[in-house]
């Protein structure tokens, strides 16, 4: 069964970025989707109007995507953990940021939630495509803050 990428972030060439890798790459074992914004992330995830969610298996989150519907990028990341059973508990979850001083940001941010276990990455963007995205998306990267193998979450 294939992985299903959700990315949630305003920038769209970046999004195009990792849709073009994904196609380039001729994964067919990987399903890519792209919402501009948090509050279509949530509607796109919602099934037939009920509040079932249907949950990507790789979530990469913008960082500094303005919050919605009270609900900033941490909020969601944990909407869509709590909405879902992860049985093999090797979903993955997320934050990019543009600068390494936002990408602090986030980690203090996680931290002082208690969210540690819940994000398993935390990238500056330009790391993603300087390293690559197959590292990423197949868990072996070992860069970014909070870089944990799965049998670890």
């Amino acid at each position: 069964m294939g992985k299903n990428i959700l990315y949630v972030d305003n920038d769209r060439t970046f999004g195009e970025i990792l849709r073009q890798w994904v196609r380039q790459h001729k994964r067919e074992d990987f399903s890519y989707s792209h919402a501009t914004s948090i509050s279509t992330a949530l509607s796109r995830l919602r099934s037939n109007g009920t509040n079932r969610v249907h949950a990507p298996d790789i979530v990469i989150c913008s960082y500094d995507l303005p919050p919605a519907r009270n609900t900033d990028s941490i909020m969601f990341l944990r909407a869509i953990h709590d909405a879902y059973v992860d049985p093999t508990n090797e979903r993955q979850y997320m934050l990019i940021t543009e600068t390494v001083e936002r990408q602090a940001d986030a980690y203090q941010t996680v931290e002082q939630r208690g969210e540690r276990d819940l994000v398993t990455r935390i990238l500056v963007k330009r790391d993603l495509t300087l390293h690559g995205l197959d590292e990423v998306l197949n868990g072996s990267a070992r860069y970014g803050i909070i870089s944990k193998p799965a049998a670890q979450r």
